[in-house]
């Protein structure tokens, strides 16, 4: 990853920080303002200047709490996550990233689906708004809705550009490199001596006397002399 990636993923994961605070800060309002809102409208007792209805609630008001109520949920888990991301410099998982993206996508369709029907609704309340505090209140129910809506499409629109760095990232990393190993050299053996059989067979016999003793030879005309008599004895 290069100097620049990491100076552009730190600014991704801060804004989508800031706005996550954002969203839920505004969350917060609008969950008052519509619990304000469902509150006034079942403890109703008579007419008022917008309805005939009495102790009843609006669909899309409820609608609007529960959405809320995911928001502040969804909200500081994701502040804590890039909370921890910012302080140790880790990546963004894949777990931590799907939860995010699923859960923003779940909410940004929800928002809208309630901004419209509230605004389409209570369309025209500036006829009513300067007097009634029930208008001023769906008037802000409508704007908040709005504002909530576009902070979710903010961070949604700045979680899709880092999964996209992060994609592309991936596909142009180098391979893996691994660190060279150092190989063993084997000590030297020192060098066999053959024995050869001649030699083993030389061990084991006694040694030969070199110094024998000369062997006489006795000859046939030795042996004749001594047994004849010698020559000139006079007969007796």
């Amino acid at each position: 990853m290069t100097e620049t990636h990491t100076r552009t993923h730190a600014v991704l994961g801060t804004t989508r920080l800031i706005l996550h605070a954002l969203l839920w800060a505004c969350a917060v309002i609008l969950l008052a303002l519509t619990a304000y809102r469902v509150h006034y409208t079942k403890r109703l007792n008579h007419d008022d200047i917008l309805t005939s209805s009495h102790h009843f609630y609006d669909p899309v008001i409820v609608e609007l709490i529960v959405t809320s109520c995911l928001v502040i949920i969804g909200s500081l888990w994701t502040i804590s996550i890039l909370a921890k991301r910012r302080v140790k410099g880790s990546a963004w998982g894949f777990p931590s990233f799907a939860g995010e993206a699923i859960y923003v996508w779940v909410v940004w369709v929800m928002l809208l689906v309630g901004a419209s029907i509230t605004t389409h609704r209570w369309l025209h309340l500036k006829w009513c708004r300067g007097h009634h505090k029930e208008c001023r209140i769906l008037e802000a129910i409508k704007g908040f809705s709005w504002i909530c809506y576009g902070l979710a499409s903010f961070i949604l629109m700045y979680a899709i550009a880092e999964w996209l760095l992060m994609d592309y990232e991936r596909r142009t990393a180098p391979p893996p490199t691994y660190p060279e190993t150092r190989t063993a050299q084997p000590e030297p053996v020192p060098a066999a001596t053959e024995t050869t059989y001649t030699e083993v067979r030389a061990s084991n016999e006694p040694p030969v006397s070199t110094t024998a003793p000369a062997a006489t030879e006795t000859t046939y005309t030795e042996v004749r002399a001594r047994e004849e008599p010698p020559v000139g004895t006079a007969a007796v």
